[in-house]
């Protein structure tokens, strides 16, 4: 429903409609006929004058599915084998040329010197 303010001219579903009053604004608040906008919404209006009550009835539109169908699956993902890095191993570190170890001789003044 299309509506403006101080027109009774209104478009419902493209069509044309007219309204019983126009729409006003009036302190900050927009009044429209609230019979005319139920109608337009689908629902039905009825008025009980001895009660002075005014009774609107809104048909829900019917819900075709809550999730839409799809046919779709997705194609296999590939399966991922977890492998842990190896842990290094220690190594030798070479921190230059390695030089003869130097053992010292002792000698025994006390014995003999003689081949036997």
């Amino acid at each position: 429903m299309a509506i403006a303010l101080g027109s009774r001219a209104a478009r419902v579903d493209d069509a044309p409609a007219l309204l019983p009053v126009a729409p006003f604004a009036r302190a900050g608040t927009t009044y429209v006929p609230l019979a005319a906008l139920a109608r337009a919404l689908g629902g039905t209006v009825a008025y009980d004058a001895p009660s002075h009550t005014f009774a609107v009835t809104l048909i829900p539109a019917p819900i075709a599915a809550m999730t839409p169908t799809v046919n779709y699956t997705p194609p296999p993902a590939p399966l991922y084998t977890f492998t842990p890095k190896s842990t290094p191993q220690p190594q030798a570190t070479v921190t230059g040329i390695p030089h003869p170890r130097r053992t010292p001789i002792e000698v025994d003044p006390d014995r003999d010197r003689s081949p036997h």
